[in-house]
């Protein structure tokens, strides 16, 4: 996966959730594109204290020749068709 694939997703408007599938079988959700910060060899990934707030309670590092897949989640807010 490369940082520019991940940006993409961050900077879509509006912005919709999605799942990160990594090499060992874990995943995380991305539900908020501030949680996110990407550097060049590696992302953070910030865990929010409660959901809907931005204020994050810890982090973690991931390298992106880790990360298998991404998952775009349902966009709850659409309206139903």
């Amino acid at each position: 996966m490369r940082p520019e694939d991940i940006e993409k997703l961050l900077k879509t408007q509006p912005f919709v959730p999605f799942r990160v599938h990594l090499s060992n079988g874990h995943t995380f959700d991305v539900k908020h594109p501030e949680t996110v910060f990407l550097w060049r060899t590696h992302m953070e990934h910030g865990t929010p204290v409660r959901e809907g707030s931005i204020v994050m309670d810890h982090k973690e590092l991931y390298a992106y020749i880790h990360i298998a897949r991404i998952e775009i989640l349902e966009n709850k807010q659409s309206p139903a068709a």
